[in-house]
């Protein structure tokens, strides 16, 4: 998959404005607050607004409300800890290293790897500062003034996003809406690999429905929907899915059909539902736009529109009852991660991050130096799995400072001088938020650096009560953050390095069971939950070989390595897209029992640590001729399961020469596969 343009990550879609416009107006109204009450340290308080939001309602309340619970306990950590080490620098020192070796550990091995960094961030920090105030009045101020820094974007967060907050349902109806609005322009489209509206569509079936989903599960916790409404926007969510996949299949066949007036047929139908969800609706009772005579997967993706929001009779109740699933025992799981105490990467994850930021405590100690203590915060917020991860989120911030301190102090010199209100100063937050959470709000690639935008921004408008005049705030902060980049990057790239490189097998044989998955299946949620776990397993490949340009040469694999397992992402791929139109179909044939084999031989050589396959499809073009001219295949069906069986075969040789190859590039000598089947 291509990597998108900057130009793509920054372009508006639906909602973005509404996002940034909603989170500039709870940062300024927090700003007015603090300034009113004079409450400590008004940058940070307007910059947790970023963290605490979400592109929902439900989220950010649910977010607001478990950060000020989370914070509440933190604060009274501290003051315990406070009492026993506040006057010995060395037990406090002691404290602070103890703590974020604990914390950072449970995030590694734990469920807690979302809001690890921040708690040890916080214990840390909060110890340093309450070491420096010498009365115990004073600390138990700051402590109290700690928990307004906290309460008071709380506050203003739950009244704007009470007031104007996007409803998880309306977010639900857009995806569906865009998903349909790239499926009639893939139609429309040439459907070559260079074809836009293809890269779009395949982004979009790498997305997944993990987001949609739980979105509409919000939209269940408010109580705002009706059950069935929301069941049958479920519905779409599969077939939405469905649809791409089928689609993308399509023109990935070896001569795909041109059809050009039926495909503008099946386009103008997904644009009349388009149409409906503008209007708050959604499309029921889909009329078929192609006769029963016309190129098999169209008619498939004529059905697939059909069935959208299709779901099982009312009950009496007036909800809709749920359709029958397999039964399957639920897989528990635990707090802790499988490997907690086996894996010594855990362990070795928390104390890098722990040395990494006591260094910069010591250094900005010994120098005298606290402005730059954003060193200190950086080694806790950059701090990764592993060295890619790393290195990509410290470039994030270091772009993102570097802009947002630069347009700080541009406004302190020219613009701060002339402020004349309290009104005044909320607007300038206002505008000045507005970029940087339209960066936020593009995705995972670029968000953090919008982050680092307002940030930086912040610290150079708001310094104490009132605006700031200081230059040297925007110096210090950005040299404190390029120091506590640099030190982490020591860490991480020099002190037990760890490779991105090390998931790839693992994706690899998780993408190898969804395809296993989709040629079992018997029936569309089968096939769904199969294809759903082949596309988030090709995107975590296609991710992780991005993010090793971020490692440093001695680190990264070497080009024959990361070619190899590109060719694995991409064969995986072609074997998807067949796999979506052969299964399940609309008319009943035999299961793909020859590839599900092969597949599965596949993935179980991958848990042995051996990727060599457990036999090919050279099998497979017999059995399907024997099923032809029984007259259990169609003749058209038959020629899309041998262009199968060749990929499939592609597919084993793709992973034999990943597996053959080392990261140095070297061959690793182990049998082949056909080898022995032909020795056999």
């Amino acid at each position: 998959m291509a990597r998108p343009r900057l130009a793509d990550l920054l372009a508006p879609f639906p909602g973005r404005l509404a996002f940034a416009v909603r989170i500039g107006l709870i940062c300024a109204l927090t700003v007015l607050i603090a300034e009113t009450y004079e409450t400590l340290e008004p940058a940070l308080s307007a910059y947790i607004v970023f963290f605490l939001n979400k592109e929902d309602r439900v989220s950010s309340l649910i977010m607001h409300i478990a950060g000020l619970v989370l914070i509440s306990l933190i604060i009274g950590l501290v003051f315990l800890l406070a009492i026993l080490v506040i006057d010995y620098p060395v037990w406090r020192v002691l404290t602070m290293m103890l703590v974020s070796f604990i914390v950072l550990f449970l995030g590694s091995a734990s469920k807690l790897s979302a809001i690890a960094p921040i708690l040890a961030l916080v214990v840390a920090y909060a110890l340093d500062l309450l070491g420096m105030i010498p009365q115990g009045e004073l600390a138990t101020r700051a402590l109290l003034h700690a928990w307004l820094m906290i309460g008071l974007p709380v506050f203003a967060g739950i009244v704007v996003n009470v007031l104007i907050g996007v409803p998880p349902r309306l977010l639900a109806e857009r995806a569906l809406a865009k998903r349909l609005y790239i499926a009639a322009a893939a139609l429309r489209g040439a459907g070559a690999d260079g074809d836009e509206s293809i890269g779009k569509l395949r982004a979009l079936l790498r997305e997944g429905n993990a987001a949609l989903l739980k979105n509409l599960a919000l939209a269940g916790f408010e109580h705002t929907s009706p059950a069935l409404d929301l069941a049958a926007l479920k519905s779409a969510a599969a077939a939405s899915f469905r649809l791409l996949a089928l689609i993308d299949g399509f023109f990935d066949l070896p001569e795909p059909f041109a059809a050009l007036e039926e495909r503008e047929r099946l386009a103008a139908t997904a644009e009349a539902m388009v149409a409906i969800f503008a209007q708050g609706l959604y499309p029921v009772e889909i009329e078929a736009s192609l006769p029963p005579d016309a190129s098999p997967l169209l008619v498939e993706i004529d059905r697939t529109l059909q069935i959208f929001t299709l779901v099982a009779p009312d009950r009496e109740d007036g909800t809709a009852e749920a359709p029958a699933r397999p039964e399957k025992p639920k897989e528990k799981s635990g707090f802790f991660k499988p490997d907690a105490f086996t894996n010594p990467d855990h362990i070795r994850h928390a104390l890098k991050t722990t040395a990494a930021a006591m260094i910069c405590y010591i250094v900005y100690l010994q120098l005298d130096w606290s402005g730059i203590h954003t060193c200190l915060i950086t080694c806790y917020i950059v701090s990764l799995g592993s060295a890619a991860e790393t290195a990509q989120k410290m470039m994030l911030r270091f772009t993102g400072a570097a802009i947002g301190a630069a347009a700080g102090t541009l406004i302190l010199v020219f613009i701060i001088p002339q402020l004349q209100s309290i009104g005044a100063l909320m607007l300038l937050v206002f505008l000045g938020t507005l970029p940087a959470a339209w960066v936020a709000a593009g995705g995972e690639r670029i968000a953090y650096a919008g982050f680092q935008i307002a940030f930086a921004f912040f610290l150079c408008v708001l310094q104490d009560y009132g605006p700031g005049f200081d230059l040297t705030v925007a110096r210090d902060r950005v040299i404190g953050i390029f120091f506590g980049n640099l030190v982490m990057y020591v860490m991480a790239t020099q002190i037990w390095p760890v490779s991105i490189a090390g998931r790839a097998g693992a994706t690899i044989t998780a993408g190898l069971r969804g395809l296993r998955d989709m040629a079992r299946s018997a029936n569309a949620p089968q096939w769904n939950a199969g294809a759903l776990a082949a596309c988030g397993a090709i995107a975590r490949l296609e991710g992780a070989l991005e993010l090793m340009a971020f490692e440093p040469v001695s680190l990264r694999p070497s080009i024959a390595w990361r070619q190899a397992r590109a060719r694995v992402s991409a064969d995986l791929a072609g074997v998807f897209r067949l796999l979506a139109i052969l299964t399940p179909a609309s008319d009943p044939v035999p299961p793909l029992n020859v590839a599900a084999r092969c597949l599965d031989g596949l993935a179980r050589a991958g848990d042995e640590g051996d990727f060599v396959a457990a036999e090919t499809t050279a099998a497979a073009a017999a059995h399907e001729r024997e099923s032809m001219q029984a007259g259990r295949v169609p003749a058209s069906t038959f020629s899309i399961r041998a262009e199968l069986d060749r990929r499939i075969d592609a597919l084993t040789l793709a992973v034999e020469e990943a597996a053959r190859t080392d990261s140095f590039g070297q061959p690793v000598p182990r049998p082949s596969a056909r080898a022995f089947h032909a020795a056999s």
